[in-house]
């Protein structure tokens, strides 16, 4: 049976990862110029091939990969993006594992995949030459590392995985400070094996398997001592590149204070509690031509943000508090979203990148009790999922910079403000 399964997850996962990589690199080089802040990070990563000292507010490991991008491919298009089309791509096969560690089967991880396969924010970010992709993905990779660990059921395993998930973790915030949320619910999940919340009430939330536990001492070692040894050595390898003597308590002292002390209202913005409803897309690029317009925008797939919703929320009511697995989904994506309600600065509907993907567990678990019913259920639930796929083309155009007539991009606006910032 299981040498079955691993056949059937090796099918899907070649499937799921073909599929990513054809929308992910198909025309990736276009636009053929710079759009929007694609400009800073691409600048930024062609300082590491001429050796030049610069100040981002962000740590350097992203902007490397955006460097070697270049120097292998060129500094063009395809060389600026090549590694968050990478990136993008590899998002998909890991969110199969990541579903398939916490639920087992094959509904939820393939439709989970589907997911993101098909959204529209992670199709774009994924083909910008931007840090939001691949700081998630490390982030979603040390949640499949951590959740190997809580599942493994000897002290070498254990070390192993919490060691990698360490190490993830280190890159996610080597990429951008706000993969600092990934910790909280990686505390609160370890604590959940402990004595102290076994011999309390809190016993039933979070406990997600009978893996061997490491004690305290290693938690902190391989998820604080670790991750940040590793973030201060890609600070000094990003010294190094640029020819700068090491000044990283500066460096990150002006990353605080510059996040600190922004205020403005950006046009674009959009305020937090809009963005699981998918009301403001960030228009990144749009060139008009008569009555012919090419745009931009990462607009989320509205048939999974808003059936996403509606069924996360009604799950809340059901099942919070009596359903571990919920429990574990909705505390992290709460940590990946709760931060940013307090952040007074102009936000942007990429910053929900981090929290989506658990807001859509949560929907597709809702889901996955209707399929597992009847066959009568998974016949309404595969033409949901074939109608999420034919979603995704139709709004292809407004993804991809193609051209479109003005009646053609009126026709795909569902919502009145999801293109009407574009001139």
């Amino acid at each position: 049976m299981k040498i079955k399964e691993a056949k059937w997850d090796i099918a899907f996962l070649l499937i799921l990862t073909v599929m990513a990589f054809i929308t992910r690199f198909y025309h990736l080089g276009v636009p053929s110029s710079i759009v929007s802040d694609e400009h800073y990070f691409v600048d930024f990563g062609r300082h590491y091939l001429t050796h030049t000292f610069y100040h981002d507010v962000h740590p350097p490991l992203g902007k490397f990969f955006l460097a070697l991008g270049m120097r292998i491919f060129g500094d063009t298009p395809f060389g600026w993006r090549f590694f968050t089309g990478l990136f993008g791509s590899l998002m998909i096969p890991l969110a199969y594992l990541l579903a398939k560690k916490i639920f087992k089967g094959y509904f939820i991880p393939v439709t989970f995949s589907v997911f993101i396969l098909f959204d529209g924010l992670f199709f774009v970010q994924s083909r910008m030459a931007r840090l939001d992709v691949i700081y998630v993905f490390f982030s979603l990779l040390t949640y499949y590392l951590f959740f190997c660990y809580l599942a493994s059921g000897t002290p070498k395993k254990a070390h192993l995985f919490l060691l990698l998930s360490g190490i993830s973790f280190g890159l996610s915030i080597s990429t951008k400070w706000f993969a600092l949320a990934t910790i909280a619910p990686l505390f609160i999940l370890y604590l959940s094996r402990t004595k102290w919340w076994q011999a309390c009430r809190l016993k039933k939330l979070f406990n997600f398997s009978s893996g061997f536990h490491l004690s305290r001492l290693y938690f902190f070692v391989y998820l604080i001592i670790i991750p940040f040894s590793l973030y201060f050595l890609i600070w000094q390898i990003h010294y190094g590149l640029t020819v700068t003597k090491p000044i990283t308590w500066y460096e990150n002292y002006k990353i605080l204070t510059y996040h600190e002390g922004i205020t403005e209202v950006h046009t674009y913005g959009s305020s937090f509690w809009s963005w699981p409803l998918d009301i403001q897309p960030f228009p990144y690029f749009s060139e008009r031509n008569g009555d012919k317009i090419k745009v931009i925008t990462d607009l989320g797939n509205p048939l999974i943000w808003w059936p996403g919703v509606v069924g996360a929320l009604y799950f809340f009511r059901k099942y919070l508090f009596r359903d571990k697995k919920v429990n574990i989904l909705l505390l992290i994506f709460l940590a990946n979203f709760l931060p940013f309600v307090f952040i007074k600065r102009s936000l942007f509907l990429y910053h929900f990148l981090p929290a989506a993907p658990f807001l859509w567990l949560i929907f597709i678990y809702f889901l996955n009790g209707y399929w597992q019913k009847n066959n009568k259920n998974k016949i309404i639930i595969t033409s949901y999922l074939i109608l999420v796929a034919v979603s995704f083309i139709f709004f292809w155009p407004v993804l991809t910079g193609q051209e479109i007539s003005q009646n053609s991009l009126n026709f795909r606006a569902w919502l009145p403000s999801w293109f009407s910032i574009i001139k």
